[in-house]
């Protein structure tokens, strides 16, 4: 079984995101104890149980500037929820999968539907960031 190397990205299981990328900081073979990072910082001890299930992640996942998730290699359920995540974070409440458009609702209100920005969607969409307007 190959090992996975230091630097490399994995998804970690978490109670309240479900699934987290966490960065390697020391080499191991799955079934084997090790630490790991998560991108706020925070360090986890994972059992060996644990690195048994543990699955690559792609570090185009951690990108929020994707707005077409179709854009993504590897495309799964933890990169999708993971990038919405980031992107709520962000106030990026709009994201594409290909021709869907995915909402998430900011709980508050942001200047996305201003005349302003409706103009802006008038001339085109080229280029734009995902938008109901679109």
């Amino acid at each position: 079984m190959a090992a996975i190397e230091p630097g490399s990205w994995v998804w970690i299981t978490n109670e309240k995101d479900r699934y987290l990328p966490a960065q390697v900081l020391s080499g191991f073979r799955k079934g084997e104890a090790t630490t790991v990072r998560t991108e706020d910082g925070e360090d986890h001890r994972l059992s060996a149980a644990m690195t048994a299930e543990i699955l690559d992640c792609n570090p185009e996942a951690l990108n929020s500037n994707i707005d077409d998730l179709i854009n993504i290699s590897d495309l799964n359920e933890m990169s999708i929820l993971h990038n919405l995540r980031i992107r709520y974070k962000e106030d990026l409440i709009y994201t594409n999968v290909s021709s869907i458009l995915i909402s998430v609702n900011p709980f508050k209100l942001l200047p996305l539907y201003t005349p302003a920005v409706l103009d802006s969607y008038r001339e085109g969409v080229r280029g734009k960031a995902p938008h109901i307007f679109a």
